[in-house]
């Protein structure tokens, strides 16, 4: 089946569950906290709609380097060889809404209001709405969740993760260029308690708004299993192709992740390592690529968390820029420490302060180091 013909599947599929489930009766739910022999059940009359979202205000020191020249904009993740200047400026705008027809079955959306001026001008012609999710979500049962749509793909963790919950202002490299971000497709979702959770996919393969060049699907997986309390590990796969816009031919993908979550009390401890044998976003093209971060967050006070991270990236393994900084070639690290300071925890309402340290680890010399402050209030 080629990626156009499983997109308009998905669209028709959307459309018509959403007509037939708008007929939905009333349902009645009591919660579990109200004696009902004190008060009647209340009613919830489905389908209804829930509205939530996050607004994230940032500021990046010019020091961090532009990834372009003449941009001058600080660059978010990558090497910056450029100068730049420092710049404040909205990182996200996301409203959500789901449509709950039944306590089973929803609609979950997500979109992107993108401000396309480098600064607050209160033009409202410089922004944009760009859908994000866009996803059926059916419970069979306590353990089995089916998704149908366009949504992040079961990949890795800090990639897979809101950035509502990420414990670093911008990700690892290794999870900007090698994560496969949201995708149209299908997947199933089944937990066991006590052995942990598995996910896996069908996608078309074209993430990034890329369209739909690529005629195969990917498939992706992931498996999540507890060691014991306060430890997990988990592994990801994937294999497919990608299809460049200035490119005739498929590229190969496949890529594999594994991951270690630890939490004893006030101190957790994250890491990740991802390899990739094809196309990725750093070199855009057929290479070798590999990273990796471990990060460590140490709750210091009731609403203080202590962050110290360090990552590499290596976008192509066998290939050596020594004339030029080059993104797509050349391995760096970054070293990072920081605090987050929670003004309320759910919904999200935090202040983050990281001061990067950033260095190429092979050919042309290139380093930086800045803040990055971030403001992040959810609803």
């Amino acid at each position: 089946m080629r990626t156009t013909t499983l997109f308009s599947f998905i669209v028709t599929v959307l459309l018509s569950f959403c007509l037939l489930c708008s007929t939905q009766a009333q349902e009645q739910e009591s919660p579990a906290e109200e004696d009902p022999a004190l008060e009647p059940p209340r009613v919830r009359s489905y389908p209804y709609v829930e509205h939530q979202g996050q607004l994230q205000l940032q500021m990046n020191d010019g020091r961090l380097g532009a990834a372009r020249e003449n941009s001058f904009i600080p660059a978010n993740n990558g090497i910056a060889p450029f100068p730049a200047s420092s710049r404040i400026f909205e990182r996200r705008f996301r409203p959500s809404w789901d449509v709950k027809f039944s306590p089973d079955f929803s609609l979950q959306t997500e979109f992107e209001i993108d401000n396309l001026s480098d600064e607050f001008d209160g033009d409202l012609g410089n922004f944009r709405v760009v859908p994000l999710d866009f996803v059926l979500s059916y419970d069979v049962d306590d353990q089995t969740n089916l998704r149908l749509g366009r949504f992040k793909v079961p990949f890795g963790w800090e990639g897979l993760r809101s950035s509502r919950t990420i414990n670093t202002v911008e990700r690892s490299d290794a999870t900007v260029y090698l994560y496969p971000e949201r995708d149209v497709g299908f997947s199933v979702t089944h937990r066991r308690p006590g052995l942990g959770h598995f996910s896996v996919g069908t996608f078309a393969g074209q993430p990034r708004y890329a369209g739909d060049a690529n005629g195969s699907l990917e498939v992706i997986g992931r498996a999540v299993f507890p060691l014991f309390e306060g430890l997990e590990v988990g592994a990801s796969a994937h294999v497919g192709s990608f299809r460049p816009e200035d490119n005739q031919v498929d590229i190969p993908v496949r890529r594999l992740g594994v991951e270690l979550r630890y939490e004893n009390g006030p101190f957790k401890l994250e890491s990740e390592g991802l390899w990739s044998d094809g196309y990725n976003t750093a070199s855009r093209r057929d290479t070798k690529a590999n990273g990796f971060y471990v990060t460590s967050i140490y709750r210091v006070a009731d609403n203080l968390d202590f962050v110290l991270s360090y990552d590499r990236f290596d976008p192509d393994t066998m290939a050596v820029d020594s004339n030029f900084a080059l993104n797509g070639a050349n391995s760096r690290d970054r070293k990072l420490v920081g605090l987050t300071y929670y003004l309320q925890e759910d919904p999200i309402n935090r202040i983050m302060l990281n001061y990067e340290v950033k260095q190429s680890t092979e050919g042309f010399p290139w380093d930086s180091s800045g803040f990055r402050l971030r403001y992040q209030i959810g609803w």
